[in-house]
């Protein structure tokens, strides 16, 4: 009994008999993918496991699996926890992560799993490796717990020092509280300013943050009492918000910014005449003291990771001290989470705008489905391939768009990503062609598969243009080959036939007996055959042609109809000839080849039948269609039909250069010809001459 279906039996087996199915499996597989006998020799290897190692094939294959990637001279164990020895051992699979080395030595980290290889007495005769490159993963989680335990220590840090401070807990927790609700940093730096003033009595606080090229500080947060907010502006001649502050060289804002530290003042016209030069600043501050009562001020430099973003201050008609230094730096110590938490949010709001956009506007058709096969999100090119609304495809099951027998190869227990090609149902019952990937992912815990697919049904149509082109130049360059022997040989063969002729003529001038007389006719007879036959071989062979003129197809036809009236007998000629243009083209040689088409119809139909011959215009082209009712040409012939000297006839009847000569004169007029044929049923030529003036 046959076995229909086995799994592919790997080196070592006696029964094993083809490795290269197994190759042709993992091949095209994105994972690397090793196989590794007994004495840990590499037997087999997939290009992407080559990729990994940036290594050949050759270079791979027989070599030790611990030289390879290890670039170990010597087995890995007991030292190293040794995949390939541990399934030889419990002939169990394992999974591990790994460090491997590439060829130049760079390396690499892989999540490997390795499982048994069973022979036929059920030993394991080899492992099968599967590795998938982790490196950059690995440095993104690692990037992450970094980042995670730095903030769980600063958030850690913070909460002390919020638990010794309780006038600070109410206004760290509308903090906190702005920044959970996702409010914009402009109002979460408000409540900030406000806080301060409202719960520690400071007479004005503000928040001032770093231009992009850093050149100056603009205020993006301020409170105070309304009456000297409206003093401060009257005298400056602009709202505070309006106001920016430049970072010359010198100042005093500049130094606070440069330097990280805070800045404390009891005297705020003192620091000012120490810190800058600038006239017009000195009698500014001078102006604000006097309007507002301030002496005393802290500037505190607001932080985003290691740089300086802002200046979180404050200023008092009282006396100020080292307690609310501390107390401003863990303020603004929060304030910098906040707008680096809104920084990132924007980031990933951006993000997730370019996501979006990417997915929409994908050049490819994406699905995403879950385990049970709906469609749970679709894009804009997914429609467009299908035909099918979003909100139609959303209610839809995958089985709705493929064939049965592509979903049965859809194994959704696999777990891994594969390529392969299908056909895509649209909404109005035609098929597509499409090449997808198919990815599981998993989204909330939950396991979806994500599948990509690119419409290639004009890909495949042209495929087809191209191998029909490819026969098309190779039968023009075989009747080139033979058109120059056709020549040779037609030259050669006229010269004698010259002199058999002119001697058969006067020999039948000499001789008077009549039963020689006939014998001679029949030479000459006979010698007309050979040079109608050299006739058709120089025909075939002839590039040079006469000057071309536009001609008319149909008068053409109509012409050629009419001499062959005589040999029709039986047959019924229908004509649809069209209105179309004229073409440029050589009108015997046209002539010609309708003559030899139709022949080859009549010869076709010996009792009898229908010849049928219409034109037409179609776009930039004139078709002529020749059919009959004949015999038809059985399948095997057909790709040999135009060959020189190829005919299904008897020795005698047909020297096989008609269609021959055919093709080269639809050719000349840089047409194109084709067959179709259905044994007992007929043939059809279809003929395309382009349209030239």
């Amino acid at each position: 009994m046959k076995e229909t279906s086995r799994p592919p039996l790997l080196e070592g087996d006696e029964n094993f008999s083809n490795i290269d199915y197994f190759n042709a499996l993992i091949s095209n597989m994105a994972d690397g993918i090793m196989l590794i006998n007994k004495n840990y020799i590499i037997t087999e290897a997939n290009p992407a496991a080559c990729r990994l190692l940036r290594l050949n094939r050759k270079d791979v294959i027989g070599k030790n699996c611990y030289t390879v990637s290890h670039k170990r001279t010597r087995r890995c164990f007991p030292t190293r926890n040794c995949p390939v020895k541990k399934v030889f051992e419990s002939s169990k699979p394992c999974r591990v992560v790994h460090k491997h080395f590439d060829a130049a030595g760079n390396p690499f980290i892989v999540e490997l799993t390795a499982s048994p290889l069973f022979g036929k007495n059920g030993e394991v005769i080899q492992v099968l490796e599967i590795s998938r490159d982790i490196t950059e993963r690995m440095k993104i989680e690692q990037k992450l717990e970094k980042y995670s335990k730095e903030l769980e220590k600063r958030v850690v840090e913070r909460t002390k020092i919020i638990q010794k401070h309780a006038e600070e807990l109410a206004l760290l927790q509308k903090v906190n509280n702005a920044i959970n609700r996702a409010l914009p940093l402009e109002k979460v730096l408000q409540i900030v300013v406000d806080g301060l003033t409202s719960s520690f009595e400071y007479d004005a606080s503000g928040i001032t943050l770093l231009d992009k090229n850093k050149r100056y500080l603009y205020s993006i947060a301020v409170s105070s009492s309304l009456d000297l907010i409206r003093k401060v502006e009257d005298f400056t001649g602009m709202t505070l918000k309006d106001y920016r502050t430049p970072l010359f060289e010198g100042s005093i804002y500049k130094k606070l910014v440069e330097y990280k530290e805070p800045l404390f003042t009891e005297n705020i016209v003192k620091v000012f005449e120490h810190f800058t030069d600038n006239k017009d600043l000195r009698v500014l501050a001078e102006g604000i003291a006097e309007i507002t009562g301030f002496k005393s001020a802290i500037g505190v430099p607001l932080t985003a990771g290691d740089k300086v973003i802002g200046i979180l201050g404050v200023a008092s008609s009282k006396k100020l001290t080292e307690e609310d230094v501390e107390r401003l730096k863990r303020i603004a110590s929060q304030s910098g989470i906040a707008i680096e938490k809104a920084k990132l949010e924007n980031e990933i709001r951006e993000s997730e705008k370019k996501f979006h956009s990417i997915f929409e506007f994908a050049y490819d058709g994406i699905f995403l489905i879950n385990e049970e096969g709906a469609f749970t999100m679709v894009n804009k090119k997914a429609c467009q391939m299908t035909g099918f609304s979003k909100e139609e495809l959303l209610k839809m099951d995958i089985r709705e768009l493929i064939m049965e027998e592509d979903f049965n190869t859809f194994n959704f227990n696999k777990g891994e990503d594969f390529v392969n090609e299908t056909k895509i149902r649209r909404k109005n019952g035609e098929f597509i062609f499409v090449e997808q990937s198919i990815a599981p992912i998993v989204i909330g815990g939950k396991k979806y598969y994500q599948i990509i697919a690119r419409d290639i049904t004009e890909k495949k149509k042209l495929e087809k243009e191209k191998e029909k082109l490819v026969r098309q130049l190779y039968q023009a360059d075989k009747l080139a080959s033979i058109g120059l022997l056709a020549a040779g040989v037609a030259h050669s063969i006229n010269n004698p036939l010259t002199s058999i002729s002119l001697n058969a003529e006067i020999l039948k001038r000499k001789i008077k007996d009549r039963d020689i007389k006939k014998k001679i006719e029949t030479i000459e007879e006979q010698v007309n055959i050979v040079a109608s036959i050299t006739k058709s071989l120089l025909d075939f062979s002839m590039e040079i042609r006469s000057e071309d003129k536009m001609v008319d197809l149909n008068e053409i036809i109509k012409k050629d109809l009419e001499t062959l009236s005589f040999s029709l007998k039986e047959i019924y000629v229908y004509k649809d000839l069209g209105k179309i243009p004229k073409i440029k083209g050589n009108a015997s040689k046209l002539h010609q080849l309708f003559m030899n088409l139709f022949m080859n119809s009549i010869h076709a139909m010996p009792t009898g039948g229908n010849l049928k011959v219409s034109t037409v215009k179609e776009g930039v082209n004139v078709i002529v269609t020749v059919s009959d009712t004949g015999q038809g040409i059985p399948k095997e012939y057909l790709s040999k039909i135009f060959d020189p000297f190829f005919t299904t006839k008897e020795v005698g009847e047909g020297t096989g250069l008609g269609l021959s000569i055919c093709h080269g004169i639809v050719k000349e007029h840089g047409g194109v010809i084709d067959v179709e044929s259905e044994l007992g049923k007929g043939t059809t030529f279809k003929i395309r001459f382009p349209v030239r003036s």
